[in-house]
């Protein structure tokens, strides 16, 4: 089948006809998405999320990486929540983001080294209250928390 008034130019295109990095991928990989409300007027891990395996075709022709996250809907301003991508495999945090007020989105780079070094590990978000709110009964709901993988392809 064929599109009336078009026409085939090239079945295939050779690599030395893209230029590098002319094709980028972004791979989303989800820990939470949705509506949570948690309790900011005490310390401590409030959630913590699915396991995900990091395998090692998740890191071919990776660019760049980082962790995102979104926490909204503060009833106090004095608090401060952590956010923390954690590899389960070595109890070791990989990157925090750190918010103390409404965040539609914050960003945590991750450097390539780093995630190439996290194959074969399972990897969690932890949400953790750092600093309490002094207002009793104090809420942020948190929103949100992915890696975002950014391939290039050569």
């Amino acid at each position: 089948m064929s599109i009336p008034g078009s026409e085939i130019i090239a079945k295939s295109i050779s690599p030395d006809r893209l230029v590098s990095g002319a094709i980028k991928y972004k791979r989303i990989i989800t820990f939470f998405e949705g509506a949570y409300s948690i309790a900011i007027d005490s310390t401590g891990t409030k959630l913590k999320t699915a396991y995900h395996l990091l395998e090692e075709q998740d890191v071919a022709h990776l660019k760049e990486a980082y962790f995102e996250v979104a926490i909204t809907d503060f009833s106090a301003t004095d608090a401060t929540v952590d956010i923390v991508l954690y590899n389960v495999t070595d109890s070791v945090e990989v990157v925090k983001c750190s918010v103390s007020s409404d965040t539609p989105r914050v960003r945590g780079t991750i450097s390539i080294d780093t995630i190439e070094g996290l194959v074969g590990k399972i990897l969690a978000v932890e949400v953790r209250v750092a600093t309490a709110s002094a207002t009793s009964g104090a809420t942020a709901v948190f929103k949100a928390a992915r890696l975002i993988l950014v391939y290039e392809i050569p």
